[in-house]
This record gives C-alpha cells, structure tokens and sequence, in this order.
C-alpha cells in the first residue's frame, strides 16, 4: 500500500525527492522535477549548498575582501560583517579574518580613558582676536612607527602628512568664524569641526588661535575612544570690558555619530545667549551629527560652570571663554579653552601644582581651583590645608580655591571635576595671563 506524495514516482519505489527542491552532489546541483526525481544538474562555480542551489559561499565562512572582513549568510551570499578603517591603520588579518592594528578601539580601551588614540575631531571656538587668524594642531608620535595623519574639514581639502616616531609636527585648521566671532548668539556650526585620523595612536594639542595677535590657549585634544555621554562643564564668569557689552564663558560640544541627542541642563540660573533651538534659560534638547559643533554662549557676567551635559552617544566637550579675569576685575584678560574629562573618567584624588614663575622654575606662581560637584553631598578636604573642609550640596556646585601658591592634595567623597587657572598678569605684575586646564585625577596617572 502506498501513500500520496508530491510528484509521481513509480508504485514500488514512489519519488526520490520533494519536487521543486535542489540537492548537491558535491558542487554539482541537481533539481527535482515534478516526477519527484532530479531531471536537471547544474555544475556550480564555487559551492552547492541543499536546499539554495549554487551559491558563492558557504554559510558561517569568512573573509577578507577590499579591506573589509566579509562573512557568509544563510543564502549563501557574502556581506561585509566588519569595517576595517584603513585611515586608522586598520586592516584585515588574512590569517584571523578579523579586523586588526594598533588602533583597533577595544585595543585603545585596554588602557582605559586616556589622551592617546587615532581619531579626534579639532574645533573652534570663541575668541577675542581678528578673524584672518588660524587654529592649528601638534600632532605628536610617540610609538615606534611611522604615523600617516589625515585631517579634512568641510569644504576645505584634506591634509595628508607622515609623521616619523617620537617626532611632532603642525596642520593649521581654518577658522570657523561662525563659531569665533558669534554675535552674541549660541550656534550650531554643521560639520564645522575638522577631522583627524592617524594610522598609529598620537597624542595631539589644539592652538587657538596658534599665532595670536591678542592671545589664546591650547587644549589637549581627547581621542574618540576616551569621549563619554555624561559631563560637567568648568568655565568662567564674563566681564564688562566697556558698559554693557561683555567677554562670554561658554562651552562647546562635538558630535561623533550622527543623530547624536544633546539634554542640557543649567546651573542654578545661568543665562545664555539663545540660538540653535536653546531658549535663555540655557536648558533643552537638540540633535547634532558627527562633526557638528554646538557652541553654547553665556550671556553677560553669567557663568556657565556646573552645566550637566547628557548624551546618547559619546561627544566632546570644551570649557571656553572669548577673555576672561582671573580672577573677576584683574587684568589682562585672556581667551580659555580645554577639554573636558567625562564623568566616568574623573576621580577623587587631585594633586594641584601651580605653574612656575619666570624668573625661578623652583618658585610657584599662584593659581585658582575649581571644584565642580557630580554628586550632591561631595565633601572636599585638602592637604595641607589651603582652605577648611566643605561640602557641595548639589550636582554642578563649585568652589574656587585660592588663588594660592601652595601646592595641595584634595581629596573628595565623590568624583569631582577639577580646572586650574592661571592669573591675569596685573595680579602680581607677572606679565602672564590666564589660561585654563582640567587637572588629571591620581586613579588615571599613567607609568610611562
């Protein structure tokens, strides 16, 4: 007795195959026809796998093709499964199938938060100085290979230069004027900061402007790798350089993937100069993509300081002011800019050094230090004690320290967000003026 079955077959044996269904017989594929028996082969050029037919590849297989790492899917198709930044020194092991160099960034992330990496975006911002002037960045090789660095800023043309081992070099940036001079409003410059890329990990600074005719500062620029989605912004109070019209604090913010969320929140009342979607207040959402820079403007005396920046992916951020009095009412002033530590990467130990004096390297120069809270209740102590114990109350609260000579070790129950100023040359006649940086905590010290 036998039973139906799909196609026709013959009633001792009934159909060999489903109809319609191909087989392999090594890389040959065989058809089965309506009769439930194969009536067509086909030689296949690469593979045969039962069920598909001929394909190009076998399903879980990879390789490298174009740079890239390709595997195989289910129907026998390959498709590129890993990018391999070639820019970055990237490619793929032929041997592994995998992506592979120095600059891979789960690589980079062993070390932990850290200045050294292979992408970097470079941005303008706010300062007191004519705009025929130019940002530039140092570009420092510390391995033991020769690093290619790419930098290209849109519209302008991209730089390629080589950069031997334990060497530096200089690329001068334009200038984002949109950003440098502006009026009295808070922008979003589209794609407005360049981007760098090395083939080796480097370690770069950022010169804004780097031939000032009035003044400027520097920035130890933070590797892609080493941005976070969560910070607190150290700034500094503006000044009335004549009757109603001011130096502004700001920050700045630089996308790395597109589509990237921005949640700002103000500290305890400061003003802004609203634009880009951000009312007085200061507070707000908005979307920015890779390479775009938000440049938040403070309004007048206001003091950005303490501002908590939320994002959905990793950004960077800058403290910065057009030209600052440190402190308030000392002269001269001068512009200020560096980047931010994220709130994962600060700690609770600081030791703070102040800069040398000219005259004696072995003397110190009195400085500022500012304190921002991340945590509500963070207690500050100091050793030895330049300033009694205290406790910041609320996330962005700060204190400033000094200004004071002496070097000291501060100690917080929380991670804190520590920045160093420099004094306005009228201070002590020094014939120095102010710049800004963020001071490292003892848990990210490095050995070498």
């Amino acid at each position: 007795m036998t039973t139906d079955t799909v196609g026709t077959g013959t009633p001792t044996t009934g159909p060999m195959c489903m109809a319609g269904t191909v087989t392999c017989n090594g890389t040959i594929a065989q058809m089965c026809g309506s009769d439930g028996f194969p009536d067509m082969t086909m030689p296949c050029a690469v593979t045969c796998i039962d069920g598909l037919g001929c394909a190009d590849c076998t399903p879980d297989s990879l390789r490298c093709n174009a740079g890239n790492v390709e595997s195989c899917n289910e129907q026998g198709e390959w498709v590129v499964s890993s990018i391999c930044n070639q820019d970055q020194g990237i490619v793929c092991d032929n041997q592994l199938k995998t992506c592979s160099g120095d600059c891979l960034p789960e690589k980079l992330l062993q070390e932990g938060h850290t200045h050294i990496g292979c992408e970097f975006f470079a941005a303008s911002s706010s300062v007191n100085t004519p705009n025929n002037e130019s940002l530039a960045i140092f570009v420092s090789n510390p391995g033991d290979q020769t690093a290619v660095v790419r930098a290209g800023q849109t519209p302008w043309l991209e730089v390629v230069i080589e950069i031997e081992p334990s060497s530096s070099k200089e690329i001068v940036l334009p200038w984002d004027t949109s950003i440098t001079s502006p009026k009295g409003k808070t922008v979003l410059s589209h794609s407005g900061a360049a981007h760098i890329q090395s083939t080796q990990p480097v370690v770069i600074t950022q010169h804004n402007p780097v031939w000032p005719s009035t003044g400027g500062d520097a920035s130890l620029l933070i590797p892609v790798t080493s941005w976070g989605t969560h910070y607190v912004v150290a700034s500094y109070s503006g000044f009335e350089v004549q009757p109603g019209i001011y130096y502004e604090g700001a920050y700045v913010i630089v996308g790395s993937a597109d589509g990237t969320q921005i949640d700002l929140t103000p500290h305890k009342g400061a003003k802004i100069h609203p634009g880009a979607g951000l009312a007085a207040d200061g507070g707000g959402k908005l979307i920015i993509n890779q390479g775009d820079i938000l440049q938040v403007l403070a309004d007048g005396p206001s003091d950005l300081t303490g501002t908590l920046v939320k994002a959905d992916r990793p950004v960077q951020v800058f403290g910065v002011h057009r030209c600052a009095e440190v402190p308030s009412g000392v002269g001269n002033c001068e512009h200020l800019e560096e980047a931010m530590l994220p709130v994962s990467a600060l700690g609770r130990t600081h030791v703070l050094v102040p800069p040398a004096t000219a005259e004696d390297p072995t003397l110190r120069r009195e400085q500022i230090v500012r304190i921002v809270a991340t945590k509500a209740g963070t207690s500050l102590t100091f050793n030895p004690v330049v300033a009694p114990m205290m406790t910041l109350s609320q996330v962005g609260d700060f204190t400033d320290i000094g200004p004071v000579a002496e070097p000291f070790v501060l100690i917080s129950s929380a991670p804190v967000l520590v920045a160093q100023y420099m004094l306005g040359s009228a201070w002590d006649g020094s014939g120095f003026d102010p710049s800004m940086s963020i001071a490292v905590p003892v848990e990210s010290f490095a050995t070498s």
